[in-house]
């Protein structure tokens, strides 16, 4: 019943008196793990279940301690399989909702606002120093992408014409 391994604090049990030792914890401190042992120990339950029933208890734990914490894992950004597979998810009318109120309410911490002339300058600076190192090359596009690009920017410009 906790503590450490010493001849005093250990007793030999029966099976029987090992699963009504686990519940008598259980009822004294309400822990689920204790739960589990008396089930598994007593036959109510048989292996399959017992490890349902941990993975359940582990999940809980988890998603009591990262309550109200917006990422589990900040500054560790999703990798390229993980954020093609969620890409591959499609959500429902009422969850895209949920998620533009959500956006919504979102402060918006520079509205209003305006950069200095100093830090304008800085960040002019900056992206003029970026573009030095890394020179943009472009793309090489084939004659049909070319076309295909022509095409759409053209139907999207009739379309702001139109009203669309």
């Amino acid at each position: 019943m906790g503590g450490t391994y010493t001849p005093e604090n250990v007793s030999l049990l029966s099976i029987p008196e090992h699963a009504e030792a686990h519940h008598q914890l259980y009822l004294l401190h309400g822990h689920q793990a204790d739960f589990i042992a008396w089930r598994a120990l007593s036959g109510q339950i048989d292996a399959k279940a017992i490890s349902v029933e941990v993975e359940q208890m582990r999940r809980q734990k988890l998603s009591a301690a990262f309550k109200g914490i917006p990422n589990h894992h900040p500054g560790y950004p999703h990798s390229l399989k993980t954020r093609q597979k969620m890409s591959l998810i499609k959500k429902s009318v009422e969850t895209r909702r949920k998620m533009s109120v959500s956006a919504k309410q979102r402060p918006n911490n520079f509205l209003g606002k305006h950069h200095s002339d100093a830090t304008r300058t800085q960040m002019s600076e900056s992206a003029k120093r970026r573009c030095q190192e890394q020179p943009r090359t472009g793309w090489i596009h084939s004659e049909e992408s070319k076309m295909k690009m022509s095409e759409t920017k053209r139907l999207h410009r009739e379309q702001r014409m139109v009203g669309v």
